[in-house]
């Protein structure tokens, strides 16, 4: 698992440049910013968070905090 989150965290890093040599760097951080908040916060699985991604499971913590209340 290391070694394949090492693979993708090295091509993201060599792709980062090319979006940092753009003429804006508001432009690069608005890449940056939709690369995290639409892969690395929606898809990808967190070990941290029983395998799920941050937006499920924060879904799901939510749920049962409402469970507790209502009960």
């Amino acid at each position: 698992m290391f070694v394949y989150l090492l693979y993708k965290v090295t091509q993201k890093l060599i792709s980062l440049p090319s979006v940092l040599l753009r003429s804006d760097a508001a432009e690069a951080r608005i890449k940056i910013a939709a690369w995290i908040t639409d892969f690395y916060n929606t898809r990808r699985l967190h070990s941290v968070c029983g395998f799920k991604s941050p937006i499920d499971y924060e879904r799901d913590y939510r749920a049962t905090l409402a469970e507790g209340l209502a009960a």
